[in-house]
């Protein structure tokens, strides 16, 4: 290492092997029990927890101790972690898995399959810390989304049970190049925030509320959902989030990038311009208060590419945040940069760009109460820490140890003053957690109650601190003047076995309770959680206490169901109503008609070709007929007179007038009426050179003469005369003069 201070501390770190190449997701600290808890993947699709002891009985001498090893038997990666302040021995994971993984059976039934859901997992230690388990029941699986991708989490340091959780969200279940890259070339895949994404394109930044179960609320839940999008991202990528932060009273920062603009990112100066952002949120609805978009400054004193990857401040100086990311500087390589922003307002107060020989980053950051004289300084410090690639060093100031390094600096506060800077490795790669999960500082832990340095997490592809099997897993120590403990390849790797966390269902477990000789502190009980109404961003998602909200939905699309159902029932019972009414109608209308023939037997029935067909019943349907046709009068056509003054001529029924009739019966509009089957009037013209017309009428395809007509028995018709004239009459005024 290259230590620019002269002070000699012994700072050791170790190295935790899990049985195949482990990749760094996050370390916590328990400062009361001074325990750490470090997570991460290993594997492909496997998560892993360690348990350690931080030994400072002896200032000059601290020592780190593995105390257990766990890996979940259940697919999953996880992304980060936080400790539940009110129960010490509690970390809370998030993890991303699939379909059959880690607590996917808790999804609610008939919800919707998510191709990479998010899982909060409440893991609880025994009181040495050797073995644990978790409870679905306060676990929190999000699945609402198509892809989702826990960022960040943070426990709301003055209410018990509520945290929050930043994650990228997607409808797209695409595979991402940068992964089908590394399983095409056979490479390891780091799916932590370190590395590359699985699924998705034009990420949504959502931030989201979970209430904890306590003794009063059994069951875990979502309270509120807030999604942030962008447009105009050419990139295809949307947001970068990186770290959530709860500052204040009672307000959240999130920090990331991206090319789009929107109300929580600010407004793209140009296209295809990557900026930092950082977004404050009101902690009880997810509103959007502020937001500032971020730019470093390259070279040559121009706006240069930002990306934000880690947010810190001390309520020893609360007016003050820093934000640390890299600045993609034309005239060198991507640098890492450090900028003092006004808590308040976001505005600009200094800001440090580390020129650098290969592309390097900062990804953690954290404030130290400095209490005294610190290194010929008074007043606090800022620790930065990073990654620097491909055997690369801070311009001057640093060499490489080997492959990827880590870098750890220390700065003034007041006006970013460099104090020291640390270039940490060996011949392999080594790389610090990201998302700001890869730095602890120890304040309160020193000699009479000063600083004890920072703790750094990451992993290690070479012999760190013991003989590598694999990539493992590093914790280290430094001191507040830099010291570090040196590499030492020749300690033996650890032997501690792999445990399982058992899995409990829903209800109190029968096995070991957590570890709870922590105080209990306020509790935080919802009886109204609040519902997120912004006009900045989208309706906000409130599940209900009591009652899943998928549950909730189960029941309103039943009983629509049953709505519509019914509806649909009394429609169709309607029409059919109405098609009878109407069928009766054009029936009686048919049969009113046919009631002026004087014909009795006859019956009205449907045609197979449509309408209404006529016919015989009783002795008519069997060809006997009795009786004479009498009284058949036939007008002449010629007798216009008499036909219009009602005489002479054969009156047809009043109904005869109905489109029904006449549509059901076949009958043109203008068409002359039959009088029975080969019957009809006609008129024709002698051929006998007489100028006078005669009415003839016609019998199948022959005319004679009407004078020559019998009344008896010539032809086999329906009796008409008017007596039926008279019975039509009688039906019209029985029926009425409409028939409805």
């Amino acid at each position: 290492f290259l230590l620019t201070t002269t002070t000699a501390t012994v700072s050791p770190g170790i190295q935790i092997g899990f049985g195949d190449n482990s990749f760094a997701a996050g370390v916590a600290y328990d400062v009361q029990n001074q325990i750490m808890y470090v997570t991460g993947q290993v594997g492909p699709s496997s998560c892993f927890v360690g348990v350690l002891k931080h030994i400072t009985a002896d200032p000059s001498n601290p020592r780190i101790e593995l105390i257990s090893k766990q890996m979940f038997e259940d697919a999953a990666v996880c992304q980060t972690l936080a400790l539940r302040k009110d129960q010490a021995g509690t970390p809370l994971l998030m993890a991303v898995t699939e379909e059959g993984g880690l607590l996917t059976e808790t999804r609610p039934e008939g919800s919707l399959k998510a191709q990479q859901y998010g899982a909060m997992v409440e893991l609880q230690f025994n009181a040495e810390g050797t073995t644990c388990h978790f409870q679905l029941d306060r676990g929190v699986l999000l699945h609402q989304d198509v892809v989702q991708i826990p960022r960040s989490i943070v426990v709301d340091p003055k209410l018990n049970n509520r945290v929050f959780v930043a994650t990228m969200t997607t409808e797209s279940s695409a595979v991402t190049k940068y992964y089908q890259d590394r399983i095409d070339n056979a490479e390891k895949v780091n799916l932590t925030p370190g590395g590359v994404f699985k699924y998705g394109g034009n990420y949504v930044m959502t931030i989201e509320m979970l209430r904890l179960a306590d003794g009063n609320i059994p069951k875990a839940e979502p309270q509120w959902k807030k999604p942030f999008a962008v447009v105009g991202a050419t990139n295809g990528k949307g947001v970068f989030v990186n770290q959530i932060m709860f500052y204040g009273d009672n307000q959240l920062m999130v920090v990331g990038s991206t090319e789009g603009s929107g109300q929580a990112f600010g407004q793209a100066e140009q296209e295809g311009f990557v900026s930092g952002f950082v977004s404050k949120i009101h902690a009880d609805n997810g509103e959007l208060l502020m937001s500032k978009r971020i730019n470093g400054v390259d070279d040559n004193g121009d706006e240069a590419e930002t990306d934000i990857q880690a947010i810190c401040y001390h309520e020893s100086e609360p007016d003050a945040i820093y934000v640390v990311g890299v600045v993609h500087d034309s005239g060198s390589k991507p640098s890492p940069f450090v900028t003092k922003l006004g808590a308040e307002t976001l505005d600009h107060i200094w800001e440090k760009v580390f020129p650098a020989t290969a592309y390097s980053y900062a990804v953690a950051c954290g404030v130290s109460e400095n209490k005294g004289m610190l290194n010929g300084h008074s007043g606090n410090v800022l620790y930065v820490a990073g990654n620097i690639q491909d055997s690369g060093a801070i311009t001057d100031l640093t060499t490489s140890q080997g492959g990827d390094d880590i870098f750890v600096m220390q700065l003034s506060t007041a006006d970013g003053s460099l104090l020291w800077v640390k270039q940490i490795g060996h011949a392999g790669d080594d790389s610090l957690a990201e998302g700001g999960d890869g730095l602890i500082v120890l304040d309160g832990i020193g000699p009479d109650g000063t600083s004890a340095g920072i703790l750094i997490m990451g992993d290690t592809g070479s012999s760190l601190f013991a003989t590598s099997r694999s990539n493992d897993i590093f914790i280290a120590h430094v001191d507040p003047s830099g010291n570090a403990s040196e590499h030492n390849p020749n300690n033996p790797p650890d032997t501690l076995p792999i445990n399982v966390p058992q899995k409990v269902g829903p209800g109190n477990p029968d096995n070991d309770s957590p570890n709870t000789n922590v105080p209990p502190v306020e509790d935080f009980s919802i009886t109204n959680p609040p519902v997120a109404i912004s006009p900045q961003s989208s309706v906000s998602e409130v599940p209900s206490q009591n009652e899943d909200v998928a549950v909730k939905g189960q029941k309103i699309y039943f009983l629509m169901s049953i709505v519509i159902l019914i509806l649909v029932c009394a429609f169709g019972y309607m029409c059919m109503k109405q098609k009878q009414k109407e069928k009766v109608t054009e029936r009686a209308l048919v049969f009113s008609y046919l009631q002026a023939f004087d014909v009795e037997d006859i019956d009205v029935r449907n045609s197979a070709t449509g309408g209404w067909h006529g016919t015989y019943v009783g002795k008519l349907a069997h060809g006997r007929v009795h009786g004479a046709v009498d009284n058949i009068d036939i007008a002449d056509t010629d007798d216009d007179e008499n036909d219009d003054a009602g005489g002479g001529g054969t009156l047809l029924s009043g109904y005869s007038h109905s489109s029904i009739v006449k549509d059901s019966l076949f009958v043109d509009y203008d068409s002359t009426p039959s009088y029975g089957d080969g019957y009809e009037t006609d008129t024709v013209c002698r051929d006998d050179g007489d100028d006078e017309r005669s009415s003839f009428v016609r019998i199948g395809q022959n005319y004679v003469d009407s004078d020559t007509i019998s009344s008896e028995d010539d032809f086999n018709l329906a009796r008409l005369s008017r007596k039926g004239r008279v019975e039509d009459q009688q039906v019209k005024e029985r029926w009425g003069k409409e028939i409805i």
